[in-house]
């Protein structure tokens, strides 16, 4: 991380004094998803901040280790940080465990709003990833705050169809979410409802058509999974840990080389596709992705846990209009990815546009795909 520091940390600090920028991290996990921690152990250390009771350090020790990457959080996703986080997952799974339990020893607002602040960010989106952890608990440890927006999530398998709807309006009225958060892989569907079986797919027909009548965006993960699939996680969540990799939500699940989607096709509402749709992904198909990302407006990526590379050649090849930075934190370290992200907008951009490229991928976009989902609710009203 400190070559990347070098080089990229001056020209974020240029970017904030000369455009006034504002930073959105559009892929937050305020919470652990895999179930490495019970939500039920953490106390309260303050009045902003759980402490996991187990974790041995105190919290200004274990600040210092998030803040500079101290933590297996500074990968920078090329080819060889792939197969060997693949390879710790399957081969070394106490160490990847221990390792997520550093990062969330401590969770709540002072936890995020430290790192955040390091990293120059403004506001984060926080995400649930139900039932693994539900938009209550993240609302009830974190707060609300104007330097955070909510993604809401459903537990696909769990939830009444009929229900869907009226816990849509709900999380949306009690907790003001902007989107949903779904995860194929965790959650064990795919992303084309008509490819799963006729209960399921009615479930996510329900939830595409209401995101889209209440102006609400679809965060779905693209790419493979690195999951922690220990006994306590399979016996509290059987139906849904897909231990093969995550096959649910490859890109050939999304398009074809071509380009063309079914999902897109069928579907009306705002989707953003988390990781360019090819984490874990060593030789990702760019041509069939640039295609699939100019076939479609109402497509959007974010950048979270690829490559600077991979970054970099989706900028060459597509606009900057509908791009969105994310970090997977608190899994990843925030100004890491930030400063990968800027190091693939530099590769991909003509130097005269790599400034006005940042900005808008950085903040700008985020901003306008809120404003562009505000203005379409009246149109379903």
């Amino acid at each position: 991380m400190l070559k990347l520091y070098k080089k990229y940390y001056p020209i974020l600090e240029t970017l904030l004094q000369t455009y006034n920028l504002e930073i959105t991290d559009t892929h937050t996990h305020p919470l652990e998803v895999m179930n490495c921690l019970d939500l039920e152990s953490f106390r309260p250390a303050d009045m902003d901040l759980w402490e996991f009771p187990s974790n041995g350090k105190p919290y200004e020790a274990v600040k210092e280790g998030y803040l500079d990457g101290g933590f297996v959080t500074n990968l920078n996703h090329n080819r060889a940080d792939t197969i060997l986080s693949k390879f710790a997952f399957s081969f070394l799974p106490s160490e990847v465990e221990r390792s997520i339990k550093d990062s969330y020893a401590f969770i709540g607002g002072k936890r995020i709003l430290d790192e955040m602040n390091a990293s120059r960010i403004r506001k984060s989106i926080l995400l649930a990833v139900s039932p693994f952890n539900r938009i209550d608990d993240i609302f009830r440890l974190y707060g609300q705050s104007y330097r955070w927006d909510f993604l809401g999530s459903l537990d696909i398998h769990g939830i009444d169809g009929k229900s869907i709807e009226e816990e849509i309006e709900r999380q949306k009225r009690e907790f003001h979410i902007c989107g949903i958060k779904m995860h194929p892989n965790l959650q064990g569907f795919y992303p084309y409802p008509e490819d799963n079986p006729d209960e399921i797919a009615g479930k996510l027909d329900i939830l595409y058509r209401t995101a889209e009548k209440r102006g609400l965006y679809i965060l779905l993960h693209g790419g493979r999974s690195n999951i922690v699939a220990g006994e306590r996680q399979v016996q509290k969540f059987p139906y849904m840990l897909d231990k093969s990799g995550g096959h649910y939500g490859l890109p050939r699940n999304y398009y074809d080389k071509k380009g063309r989607s079914r999902l897109l096709e069928g579907y009306g509402c705002t989707f953003v596709l988390a990781h360019c749709v090819n984490y874990g992904i060593n030789r990702p198909d760019v041509k069939s992705l640039i295609r699939f990302y100019h076939n479609y407006p109402h497509l959007w990526l974010e950048t979270s846990s690829i490559s600077a590379g991979l970054i970099a050649e989706i900028v060459r090849n597509a606009d900057s209009e509908r791009i969105l930075f994310g970090s997977d934190a608190l899994y990843n370290n925030q100004l890491n990815e930030l400063l990968i992200c800027i190091k693939g907008i530099e590769g991909g951009s003509e130097p005269e546009l790599f400034e006005k490229t940042c900005c808008r991928i950085l903040g700008e976009n985020y901003s306008r795909l809120r404003s562009g989902l505000d203005r379409s609710v009246g149109i379903h009203r």
